[in-house]
């Protein structure tokens, strides 16, 4: 799959969301939810590391002046935007709406699912009413 760093952030957090509001799926998918969040921690990582040293590299002061706070908070939305464009390729598995079990699940929020939606298969575009 191939996705920015953002996006790949945002599908870690719904996983892990997703993986708490579920209480009856078999172990298959939940071995498959346990590859998701595997494949994907590492990113979570490096994220932060990187976001860090952006949030370090934002305040220092240039030419020997110190960076007042307005700037430094631009200079880290910036970074941090940056960061999150990035795009990688990570080859992740897909769940199956059949797979989370909709029906016996019913904590599986809106805010989850919306987070996973490009590995998720066998959902419709719902019909405009």
């Amino acid at each position: 799959m191939k996705a920015t760093l953002g996006e790949f952030l945002d599908i870690f957090i719904g996983v892990q969301q997703l993986d708490s509001q579920l209480e009856k799926i078999a172990p298959a998918t939940r071995f498959k939810i346990g590859i998701l969040l595997n494949k994907l921690k590492p990113l979570g990582v490096a994220y932060d590391q990187a976001h860090a040293q952006a949030a370090k590299n934002a305040s220092t002061p240039i030419d020997g002046k110190p960076v007042d706070q307005v700037t430094a908070h631009s200079n880290l939305m910036t970074e941090i935007a940056k960061l999150r464009a990035v795009e990688s390729e990570i080859n992740v598995p897909t769940l199956l709406k059949s797979e989370l079990r909709m029906d016996e699940n019913p904590k599986i929020s809106g805010v989850a699912l919306s987070m996973v939606l490009s590995v998720l298969r066998g959902f419709e575009d719902p019909e405009p009413e």
